[in-house]
């Protein structure tokens, strides 16, 4: 591509833009002020490659599985044809898409596992279950390759957008020898796979030495190889629970706890901090709309 090829394709990225302007251009993520800070999920002119990162426990997973129930149900209104891909690396899909129907149907997740629901509990489960069954998510299991994972995204050209539950889970990421470079080239590889096919979510854990900080909060720095990861994301967000260092009573472990959706890197939006609230009883989180727009917590 030349000068005259580029300039030309942004002036018609613009006409089509300016013939139906809109704050978020992109697929939404389904938390609105996320959405307005990113213009949603961008896939034009850039697919976009967006990192995930926190620390273990904190409810990576969760969030993932959110965004990829309210994308597979904007392509079913949307752009029928067009499909969600979940690679998982941590978890079958039969227990994930168990999580996002206990969430779905205002279920908890321990009284799904344990059986102990009322009629209706069952009836807003099952309904929650045969609905995301009508929803075009397909699912790969277990530890997978880089070129494993670019086949499945690529198969039949019509994946939307994408998620992998967990960078450190593809493998080679841990190298015995040089884990930074093990986990350095996977990151190189999924890059590519999302500027090339489809737009992705890389779920990726923070390194040990952000512990020893005083505010626990993920940086830039922070995430688990860190130079390359950083350098290749488009968008990096980091999720935060000030719980998870607390020594909380009992009664309390269950309550719905404060979180933060950092935006660290952004090539195409905003950074800056969502103020989030998790529901651990549900493993869902929900954006403190009133928060976000009185400008955050005290």
């Amino acid at each position: 591509m030349n000068s005259r090829e580029a300039a030309d394709s942004a002036i018609a990225r613009l006409q089509r833009r300016r013939a139906d302007p809109t704050y978020v251009w992109g697929i939404p993520w389904g938390f609105p002020t996320l959405d307005l800070k990113t213009g949603g999920i961008q896939h034009d002119p850039v697919k976009e490659m967006a990192v995930l990162m926190a620390r273990p426990n904190v409810g990576k997973s969760a969030l993932a599985g959110k965004v990829a129930l309210n994308v597979a149900m904007w392509l079913r209104d949307n752009e029928p044809g067009k499909v969600v891909r979940l690679v998982l690396g941590e978890m079958t899909a039969d227990a994930f898409q168990q999580r996002i129907a206990a969430f779905r149907a205002k279920v908890k997740l321990k009284d799904v596992r344990s059986g102990y629901v009322s009629d209706e509990q069952y009836e807003r489960y099952v309904a929650a279950q045969q609905e995301i069954a009508e929803l075009p998510i397909e699912y790969a299991e277990g530890v997978l390759n880089p070129a494993q994972i670019e086949a499945f995204v690529k198969k039949g050209g019509n994946c939307a957008w994408w998620m992998l539950d967990h960078i450190g889970q593809v493998d080679g990421a841990d190298n015995p020898f040089n884990p930074v470079a093990g986990l350095s080239g996977i990151s190189t590889a999924i890059q590519q796979v999302c500027h090339e096919h489809a737009p992705g979510l890389i779920i990726a854990h923070q390194n040990r030495e952000s512990a020893k900080a005083q505010d626990k909060r993920p940086t830039m720095e922070s995430v688990a190889g860190a130079d390359k990861v950083l350098r290749d994301a488009d968008l990096l967000m980091g999720l935060y629970r000030e719980d998870l260092y607390l020594k909380l009573p009992e009664h309390e472990i269950n309550d719905p706890k404060n979180g933060e959706l950092i935006i660290l890197k952004s090539r195409e939006g905003e950074r800056g901090t969502i103020y989030m609230v998790f529901d651990p009883t549900r493993t869902e989180w929900i954006e403190d709309r009133e928060l976000n727009r009185n400008g955050g917590r005290e």
